[in-house]
């Protein structure tokens, strides 16, 4: 069975631009953009956010998207890569007995012209 993660990786610690997933842009962060955006896809059948940031989390959970998972302190580094992060909430989710991942869809928070409909014409 194929399940579609549409997974957000939201580090706070930008070292070129601080708290550029809190950056505005029309009135939404970044962050909310994107977990808004992927809510709004037809596609996805979960979306999850990695994150070390507590403001970052509320963020979400406003914007519709409430999280349990905390992305530990040795992947909140700058040279950290994307895959080791959904390596890492892959793992984290067989630990706690959720449902098998088959495919996963990185939405960077920064690409705010991204839209549902660029997701869900990506996936098919």
């Amino acid at each position: 069975m194929t399940r579609l993660l549409g997974f957000i990786p939201a580090r706070s610690g930008s070292v070129r631009l601080p708290g550029k997933n809190t950056l505005e842009i029309g009135g939404k962060s970044l962050l909310e953009r994107t977990v808004k955006t992927a809510l709004e896809s037809t596609t996805l059948d979960e979306i999850a956010l990695s994150t070390d940031s507590a403001e970052y989390a509320d963020m979400a959970t406003t914007a519709g998207l409430p999280t349990k998972y905390k992305r530990p302190a040795h992947l909140n580094k700058s040279e950290t890569t994307s895959i080791d992060v959904v390596l890492d909430y892959l793992a984290w989710r067989r630990d706690h007995d959720m449902p098998d991942i088959s495919h996963v869809l990185v939405l960077q928070p920064t690409s705010p012209q991204r839209r549902s409909e660029d997701i869900d014409r990506a996936v098919k």
